[in-house]
């Protein structure tokens, strides 16, 4: 799974989870932030959200250069 999303009481966790490539975004964990945001902003019991990078070198580093973004219209 490349987004752990999980709530736990009034705060919504979302950790990206690809260290392998130093959590960079893909268009499967972009898909999956953009649904995890949603149902965040939809929660009326969720307060505040944390957003983190599996493993310990990175956070994000951003665009996955190496995939394929499809565009949006």
């Amino acid at each position: 799974m490349a987004l752990n999303y999980e709530k736990k009481g009034k705060i919504a966790w979302l950790t990206i989870n690809h260290p392998e490539i130093h959590n960079a975004l893909d268009p499967e964990t972009l898909l999956a932030l953009q649904d995890a945001w949603l149902d965040f902003r939809d929660d009326e019991n969720c307060i505040c959200a944390v957003i983190t990078g599996a493993g310990d070198k990175a956070f994000c580093a951003g665009l996955d250069l190496g995939t394929t973004i499809p565009l949006m219209t």
